[in-house]
């Protein structure tokens, strides 16, 4: 009996390129986010894009718990994304770390320079809490989907 191996996620890439155009879609789908929220965090009064009614909302609720928050989530959800967008890449997921803890901490800089904004290091740590959740949130669920290759043995027809 001779023993093969089922292709893993790296050599069905190989096998059908088609399979490709899912991570190119949440590439786009990321790169249009980190966009969006790039520009959102460096906006002088960000509300204002939304009308009205999202700043009224936000001033019944404790500002600094939403804030942190908003930018948790903001930043769970880019590096998600991120993380999910380069699987088939070759981009570790360290790089994806290190790219948006600078990121966070590029826009919580450059909006102590900004009007009707201020920098603030909770909003910092939240960004950072946000990427590593979605990086932890991510090994995990590679770690219970992936699975060591399964070694079947041939069957021999008589």
């Amino acid at each position: 009996m001779r023993a093969t191996t089922t292709p893993g996620p790296t050599m069905m890439h190989q096998i059908l390129p088609s399979m490709r155009w899912p991570y190119r879609l949440i590439q786009c789908v990321a790169t249009i986010y980190l966009i969006v929220l790039t520009l959102f965090l460096v906006h002088p009064d960000a509300f204002s894009l939304f009308g009205a009614g999202a700043k009224a909302a936000e001033a019944g609720v404790d500002a600094t718990v939403h804030g942190l928050l908003q930018h948790f989530s903001a930043y769970f959800l880019l590096g998600t994304l991120l993380r999910w967008a380069f699987v088939g890449a070759r981009v570790s997921t360290r790089t994806v770390l290190i790219f948006l803890v600078l990121h966070g901490a590029t826009t919580e800089t450059i909006q102590a320079f900004v009007p009707n904004r201020t920098a603030d290091w909770r909003d910092l740590l939240a960004n950072i809490s946000g990427v590593v959740a979605s990086v932890a949130v991510y090994a995990l669920c590679r770690r219970w989907t992936e699975s060591p290759p399964r070694i079947r043995p041939e069957v021999e027809h008589a």
